[in-house]
């Protein structure tokens, strides 16, 4: 298939395991596959600043069905979403103004993709230390350790053999 902005050439296939991939994650984990979708298409050919253009277009769609969704199930706090909104456009406007004035002097490509793993990095460093925090709270108190909505999270009992925590 042919993409006629990008000037890019693509099989059908990527984009449908792509799109399943990522619908996957979100109606099983609850997460977005914004930050799956980019990557992807990068790797299949398409150059960063495209990919990017591409992700955001698909989010609002997505965005769109998933607000009107939350919002017939009484989930949607509006005064809240409304100043989010503000920011998001702010944000996504100079995101925007960004990628053009780094693809014009070609590095749109490497930039996007060290600032993106570096999130990802200290995203799942982040993540690992909570765990770690949590799991030593829980040994040192004999406590139960709860996420925010009060389900119980599972610590391991510190024992030879069974892992870092």
């Amino acid at each position: 298939m042919f993409m006629p902005i990008s000037g890019q050439t693509i099989d059908v296939w990527p984009l449908i395991l792509i799109g399943f991939t990522v619908g996957v994650c979100g109606g099983f984990f609850g997460i977005g596959g914004a930050f799956m979708v980019t990557p992807a298409l990068n790797i299949f050919g398409f150059p960063m600043i495209y990919a990017v253009g591409t992700d955001m277009c698909h989010m609002i769609g997505k965005s769109i069905v998933s607000t009107f969704r939350h919002w017939k199930l009484g989930h949607v706090e509006v005064r809240l979403a409304l100043v989010m909104i503000i920011g998001t456009m702010l944000g996504v406007e100079g995101g925007a103004q960004a990628v053009t004035w780094l693809d014009a002097r070609g590095m749109a490509g490497p930039s996007i993709r060290y600032v993106y793993m570096i999130i990802l990095f200290t995203l799942g460093a982040y993540l690992l230390w909570e765990v770690y925090a949590a799991r030593k709270k829980a040994r040192e108190e004999g406590s139960v350790v709860k996420d925010v909505v009060g389900n119980r999270i599972p610590v391991l009992s510190r024992q030879r053999g069974s892992g870092p925590w």
